[in-house]
């Protein structure tokens, strides 16, 4: 079902059709733009957006997947060399404090990017675009690090309650759509978007947050098993900072305190 106008390129099209991991990413990727287009209904019946991104969203995801698969399996291509950090932590787990050490470190850091077009300019992404993908983006970059960030159920919950329930319910929004303090580049389509890839819905759930956080932790380490030397799990909220994450990037310790970030949220 689809309540905008253009038509959608079929996933034959923007797909090789030998590689059926990119395929099930872009069918699981068609069910989560479904979901997100109708939530923007709702938000538009409101009256709380004027503004949500392209249309196209659906089309630029699967354009920009194909791409990196396209030069993943170049043999010749330099972005199987790259060796960037991902980091793979849901939201509310630390994510604005790695990316500032990350920062601090040398990296061209990049928290929350909206869409997967900026992997080329950048060293290190995080957030939950980047969360939703680990599995693809682990083949695409076989050189690169991941970061897993985590926190306590507890304390992790309210803070998700407070960002992601009121979003959720369409309140708290600028005048464009964006949430208040957020940029103009936010796009509400695209954040539920990746919020279903990850939560399978949304809508905010407490109990179904829950669940699919420590899902997620568990996959990601499954994933990784018998390969740690690629993933760190870092526990910011805890106090893990320089120590642990330049022992992981063989990085010196800088001189400077590690810039813990939102500590009261």
């Amino acid at each position: 079902m689809s309540n905008f106008k253009g038509e959608r390129k079929s996933m034959n099209e923007l797909v090789p059709a030998d590689n059926e991991m990119i395929r099930r990413e872009l069918e699981r990727h068609c069910e989560a733009l479904r979901t997100s287009e109708e939530f923007y209904l709702v938000y538009k019946n409101k009256g709380a957006l004027t503004y949500w991104g392209s249309p196209l969203l659906w089309d630029r995801m699967a354009r920009d997947h194909h791409r990196l698969l396209t030069r993943a399996q170049d043999p010749e291509s330099k972005i199987r060399l790259e060796e960037k950090v991902f980091g793979i932590g849901l939201a509310k787990t630390g994510t604005s404090s790695v990316a500032k050490a990350m920062s601090f470190l040398g990296y061209h850091s990049y928290h929350e990017p909206p869409y997967l077009d900026r992997l080329y300019q950048y060293d290190f992404f995080n957030d939950i675009i980047i969360a939703g993908r680990f599995e693809f983006l682990d083949m695409v970059f076989p050189n690169a690090k991941f970061i897993l960030t985590i926190r306590d159920i507890e304390p992790w919950i309210k803070s998700t309650e407070k960002w992601w329930g009121d979003l959720s319910k369409g309140q708290a929004l600028g005048p464009n759509g964006e949430r208040e303090g957020f940029s103009t580049v936010y796009d509400p389509l695209s954040a539920s978007f990746n919020r279903y890839l990850i939560y399978g819905d949304v809508v905010y759930n407490r109990e179904n947050y829950i669940k699919c956080h420590l899902e997620h932790i568990e996959k990601v380490k499954n994933h990784f098993k018998g390969r740690e030397n690629k993933l760190l799990v870092m526990d910011v909220c805890n106090g893990d900072g320089w120590e642990k994450l330049c022992g992981f990037l063989n990085k010196e310790v800088p001189n400077k305190n590690f810039p813990y970030q939102n500590k009261s949220r």
